[in-house]
Parts: C-alpha cells; structure tokens; sequence
C-alpha cells in the first residue's frame, strides 16, 4: 500500500440481526464514493465468524481495507439501555480508546443509514478545535444545543488527549440515569461547547425532522432537494425501509381508498416523501450480495404490516359507522317498500 495514499476512516458497529443493512450503508458509501479508499472500522460484539466474512468479502472486492474491533459487553451493563436499542449503540463511546493511534478523524455511521453523495467536504471539515462534528435538532446550520448521535465525525487527536470509557461511565452515574442512551451521555459531555455542527438536511436528513421543519430548511436553502444530501438516515419508530417497500402505485391505492390515516394510527406515517426515500435504499440494497434475502425478509414483514392496518380498519369507529351508513339507503328502499 502506498503511504501517502489517503484511506478515508469508517466505523460502524452492526449486530447479527443489521448485518444485512450493514452491507446496504457501505454498497451505498462505494458506490457514491468510487475515487475514494476507505478503511472500515467494525465495532462489534456477537458477529459470528460467517457474519464477518461476508461483511469482509463484500469491502475487500471494493479495494478497501476492513479491521475488527471486539468490544466487551460486560463494561457496558453500567448504562441500562431501552428494549428497542442494541448494546451496541454504546460502543462509540469507546472509539477513542480502540481505534490505532494514527487515525486522526473518523466518520461514525449508524447502520440505518446511506451515503447518497460525495462525503469529501463532510470529512475534511474544520473541526475549529472542537471534540467533534454531528448534526443539531435545529433547522439551522449553525444551531443546535442537541445533536443526533447517528453521524459523528470524531477529531481523534483531541478525543484521546481528553476522554476515556471511565469520562462517561462517571458521567452516568453523576447523572443518575437521567439521560437518553448514548446520545444523552454524548451531548451531555459535547453538546454545549464541544461540537461542531453542520446542517442536518444534508449530513444526517430524516423524514421527521424534515417534514417538522420544512419551511425553514426553504427558507434558508430555497434550492434545497433530496439530490443535496449526503447522508440518509432511517431511524425508528415507524416503518423502515427493510420493513416494507410501498411502491408509488400501491401508494396511491392507500390515499383513494382513505387508508393513509390509518396506517399513521399505528404509527408508520406514509407520503410521497417516504416512498422517495425508502426507494432510494431499495435502490442500494438490489446492488448487494443479500438482496434476495432482504426482499423476501422484508414481503413477510410488510404482510404483517398491512394485516395489522387491515384488523385496524375493520376495528375502527369511522369503519362500523360507514358500515351504518351505507345501510341506510337499503333500509329506506325496504321500508317504502313495504309501505307501497
């Protein structure tokens, strides 16, 4: 390898059950990213052995560089984690202490996420002396005073001088629990002084925000499109994209036949703008070794998904109240009638 080649620095952290999507988010990181080498950091705990060689196989053939980390579960029983999240969420509270010495910054990726475009300007920011960079809850650029843990570009040099595992352990407990997940302990640590933030419609979009705040990411971008963002994410709850693909016909079936309401009802909000953005992981995921298995995963889960907004739309009140109503022409037909 040449020593002055540039290896852009990746960490991820999957578990059994997203090794999968893992394979999504790095197809979609070298296909955006083809002029680019990349060495892949893979925080993990449970894989098993066929897990990492397919997860290495599919790196290796894209000429980039693959390195495994096992991380202990045990230290992390300290936090208690909520039932919908892995242990492995925690582990990039530990990268500083992991990772080899001359890594200088590194790109943190959530597995429910894709790289749509280039991530060079992401990458090489400034980080102006701060800890880190990560995306706020704000609209705005430059605000922010929480941030979402999903993408976080760490400044290596800066985090191995200053934290360890123990800086959150003892955050914790000075916290006594009162904090959500790891993202909780890192703004608690990070969030007032110690980030950098960029513009989350373009490092870290999600339907929900974007929907919340659209007249304001107009405002400030009016150009603003889906084609100008570099990183996707897919956070729960609500369906993802490996849960059920709704194509744009059956979407349009679901809004004529009033069923958009019900779906919400059970808490997978659909519109145009999650068929566009569900599709494009659709579009990443054809182009990996597991699509087979993802589709047919994922057409038993959308079966589930539609029964389960079927039995509501048979249980709802509006539905036993239309019932009612379209009988009542029947039965003024009958009554009269009877009266002729």
């Amino acid at each position: 390898m040449n020593g002055k080649e540039k290896l852009y620095n990746i960490v991820i952290a999957p578990n059994g059950a997203y090794t999968k999507y893992a394979l999504v988010l790095l197809n979609s990181l070298f296909e955006t990213n083809s002029d680019k080498r990349f060495r892949i950091f893979v925080l993990y705990n449970s894989l098993t052995e066929e897990e990492k060689a397919m997860i290495s196989k599919f790196v290796k053939e894209r000429n980039s560089i693959i390195e495994y980390i096992h991380v202990n579960e045990g230290k992390y029983r300290v936090f208690q984690w909520k039932n919908r999240f892995s242990v492995e969420t925690y582990f990039r509270l530990e990268i500083q202490d992991v990772l080899p010495r001359e890594v200088e910054r590194a790109l943190y990726l959530d597995i429910d996420m894709i790289i749509c475009s280039d991530i060079s300007e992401l990458y090489n920011l400034d980080f102006e002396n701060k800890y880190m960079a990560a995306c706020g809850f704000s609209p705005y650029c430059e605000r922010g005073d929480e941030f979402n843990a999903g993408m976080i570009l760490f400044n290596m040099e800066k985090m191995r001088r200053d934290i360890t595992f123990d800086t959150y352990t003892d955050l914790a407990k000075k916290l006594r629990g009162e904090f959500y997940q790891d993202q909780g302990l890192l703004n608690a640590q990070f969030g007032d002084d110690g980030t950098k933030y960029v513009w989350k419609q373009k490092y870290n979009f999600t339907c929900a925000f974007y929907r919340k705040y659209m007249e304001e990411v107009l405002k400030e971008d009016p150009d603003f499109s889906l084609n100008d963002v570099v990183v996707l994410h897919y956070p729960g709850p609500g369906i993802r994209p490996w849960q059920a693909l709704i194509t744009q016909e059956e979407y349009e079936r679901f809004v004529k036949n009033n069923l958009l309401e019900l779906f919400s009802l059970k808490g997978y909000l659909i519109d145009e703008l999650y068929v566009e953005v569900q599709r494009k992981w659709w579009d990443f995921a054809e182009r990996t070794p597991v699509y087979a298995d993802l589709l047919a995963e994922m057409n038993r889960s959308k079966s589930l998904i539609l029964e389960e907004v079927l039995i509501a739309a048979v249980n709802a009140k509006d539905y036993q109240l239309g019932k009612k109503i379209l009988k009542i022409p029947r039965i003024i037909k009958k009554v009269c009638g009877r009266k002729q």
